[in-house]
Parts: structure tokens; C-alpha cells; sequence
């Protein structure tokens, strides 16, 4: 583990003390498992991931009441479907 790893973690458990933080967001792409664990060694934070367009919410995430996998952006947002299409409808959609 580098320096500059410890150094960071060391910083969030002071900022922790001061603000309360107890969860700490990360999005874009399914965190490696091995950060993930290493994070939460250092800090005794559980990372919540989540995937979702900029402009828009969420679409899938890991909120405080779901159990992180790590490795996995999470449930879908309350209200919304999600589905993978199989490969001929979305060439017939045009989305292929």
C-alpha cells in the first residue's frame, strides 16, 4: 500500500471526527474489490457506488439500506425498471 494512500485515508478519519461523515459515495465504474476492502480497512468506511448519467439521477446505486458489494453499481433508483434487452431487440431498436 503506498504513502500517498495512508496519508489520504489518515486525512479522512480527521475529517470523519470533525463532520460526522459516514458514508463515502464513489461513481463510474464497479470499484475494484481489492480498493474497496483497503478503503475500508483504512478508514472504516463503506464506499456506496453508483452509475447514472450526469445530467440526470441516478440510475442504479448502493443506498444506505443495501449491503455494499464490492465490485457491483448497486439496485436500481426506487421507481425505475431496468432490464437488459436481448440482442435481437436491440437491433431492432437501433441500439446495437
Amino acid at each position: 500500500m503506498s504513502e500517498k494512500i495512508k496519508q489520504i485515508a489518515k486525512r479522512i478519519k480527521e475529517l470523519r471526527k470533525i463532520s460526522g461523515l459516514s458514508v463515502e459515495a464513489v461513481a463510474g465504474e464497479p470499484l475494484n474489490p481489492e480498493v474497496y476492502n483497503q478503503f475500508l480497512q483504512l478508514t472504516g468506511l463503506k464506499l456506496m457506488e453508483g452509475y447514472g448519467q450526469t445530467e440526470c439521477t441516478v440510475a442504479l446505486a448502493t443506498y444506505p439500506w443495501v449491503t455494499p458489494k464490492p465490485g457491483s453499481m448497486g439496485k436500481p433508483s426506487p421507481g425505475n425498471v431496468r432490464r437488459i434487452l436481448p440482442r435481437q431487440e436491440t437491433d431492432q431498436l437501433g441500439l446495437a
